[in-house]
């Protein structure tokens, strides 16, 4: 075998080896790395803590993977609310005769339905992930040399 081949060879195993190791440590490095830029611009845009509680990495097949939030349900899906925003609407009592709530100041107050002014859009999730991104490029390229060269 030539010097040449001697590298190709080498080369491949390198990248078979970095491509293992990405798959492996690719939630670790998220979660590390990305995260916390997406839940840091979802506190700076003062979003409830469910949300920034709700924010995650799911692993769907090898080195591929995606960011959601699961707070709320598929039928009310508050995430996705909180972060693309509503329009103006009604909202109306399901399973009682009124709606109750507390006032600032104190007071219950109770409504048969009545609109509500709609929610602004945030786009926390794709701020944070466009924030996050190069921090998670740059963390994944340190950690892929350092297994590198532990060779």
């Amino acid at each position: 075998m030539s010097a040449l081949d001697e590298i190709v060879v080498q080369l491949e195993d390198a990248e078979k080896k970095t491509i293992e190791f990405l798959d492996i440590n690719m939630e670790q490095f998220v979660v590390f790395a990305l995260l916390p830029e997406v839940r840091s611009v979802a506190r700076a845009a003062n979003l409830p803590d469910e949300f920034i509680d709700g924010i995650r990495f799911v692993k769907t097949e090898k080195n591929k993977g995606k960011l959601t939030n699961v707070w709320g349900t598929p039928e009310k899906p508050l995430a996705l609310w909180f972060n693309d925003g509503t329009n103006d609407h009604f909202i109306a009592p399901v399973s009682k005769k009124a709606l109750h709530w507390i006032t600032l100041l104190g007071n219950d107050a109770f409504s048969k339905g009545h609109m509500v002014r709609g929610l602004p859009k945030t786009s926390a999730m794709e701020i944070g992930l466009f924030l996050g991104k190069k921090k998670l490029q740059q963390f994944t390229v340190e950690k892929s040399k350092g297994m590198l060269t532990e060779r």
